[in-house]
């Protein structure tokens, strides 16, 4: 996932608008930022037991994530920083808390190998 954000983020030239379409690219944020934050929550599992500490770690760290990038794409030609990109990337980490609150009802089956 943070390979697929990197890449899109850094390395390919941002897709024009789509016509009648206001901020369209925050969709794009939010949805990546949600999916990174969900893929980190997977990974760690294995800490329910210290729910705030692995909050911390998956929000604070997509966050992380997309400052950095955003920092990234500030100082790379025809990119540029945006405190709006940052917002949504924000608020699609901090989605993740709606899969903390189910995953409290989840029960995880190590899967056997044959």
């Amino acid at each position: 996932m943070l390979g697929v954000i990197g890449y899109f983020s850094l390395f390919t030239a941002p897709p024009s608008a789509p016509a009648q379409t206001p901020f369209w690219d925050k969709h794009l944020h939010f949805a990546a930022y949600a999916g990174l934050a969900l893929t980190l929550a997977y990974a760690t599992v294995r800490y329910r037991d210290r729910p705030a500490v692995r909050a911390a770690i998956v929000i604070g760290g997509a966050f992380a994530v997309g400052a950095g990038i955003e920092l990234i794409q500030g100082t790379l030609p025809n990119r540029y920083f945006g405190w709006g990109d940052l917002l949504a990337n924000m608020l699609g980490s901090i989605l993740v808390g709606i899969w903390f609150y189910i995953e409290r009802r989840v029960r995880y089956v190590r899967i056997q190998r044959i």
